[in-house]
């Protein structure tokens, strides 16, 4: 793998977001104060952003943020998401006895679940994850191995490894680690192979409808 050789500028950008994201880290798992959280990833999302556009004076577009046709970024998203999605849950709703019928105890347990505190929590997450993996980290490993495929792959076991967790059985544990990896190769691959249609923008409203899916359908099969 050829290594290029990258300015001060970008690696003294990047020490300052993963120690930020180090520090983020510890303030998460602790779930108990959500104004703060919701802050911290507001704060690194500004921070990534900001040291992309003002301190290595780079457009946002090179790295992932593009606002035009926003309609056709959501209808794109959207086709994706809920292909992933059913893909992913096809064979829990398959099964044999099992009747997705959202009577009113169901909605009302689903909408139990996404208080406005949890929904805007889990909304400035994932888009504070997309603007870290699939907008700063992919773009400064593709531009230091000279790879498309590099900084996806490499973006993508970060983006797993992050959502390691000890509380489960180990089979749950791997389960999360290789979903999140291979979310984050499909999204890092639509990111680099269709920039225009799949931005940092549309892909944090494909998260966060991803994670409402996933646990709406957990609480509806369980």
């Amino acid at each position: 793998m050829k290594i290029n050789k990258l300015s001060k500028k970008y690696w003294f950008s990047f020490f300052v977001i993963i120690v930020f994201d180090g520090v983020y880290s510890f303030v998460w798992p602790t779930g108990g104060n959500r104004i703060l959280t919701i802050s911290c990833v507001i704060l690194g999302s500004v921070l990534c952003l900001s040291l992309v556009r003002f301190y290595l004076q780079e457009t946002l577009e090179e790295y992932g943020l593009c606002l035009k046709n926003p309609h056709i970024q959501i209808i794109c998203m959207l086709l994706i998401t809920f292909t992933i999605s059913f893909l992913t849950y096809y064979r829990g709703l398959a099964k044999e006895g099992t009747t997705l019928i959202l009577t009113k105890s169901t909605l009302k347990h689903i909408g139990e679940l996404f208080p406005v505190s949890f929904t805007i929590l889990l909304l400035a997450s994932v888009t504070y994850e997309e603007v870290l993996f699939r907008g700063f980290l992919l773009t400064f490993f593709q531009k230091l191995s000279g790879s498309s495929f590099l900084g996806v792959f490499i973006s993508a076991i970060w983006f797993g490894l992050t959502h390691y967790s000890a509380s489960g059985t180990p089979e749950e544990i791997c389960g999360r680690v290789i979903s999140a990896f291979i979310l984050g190769i499909i999204y890092g691959y639509l990111r680099v192979k269709e920039p225009q249609k799949f931005t940092l923008f549309s892909l944090s409203i494909g998260h966060f409808l991803n994670d409402i899916i996933a646990l709406a359908l957990t609480a509806v099969l369980t």
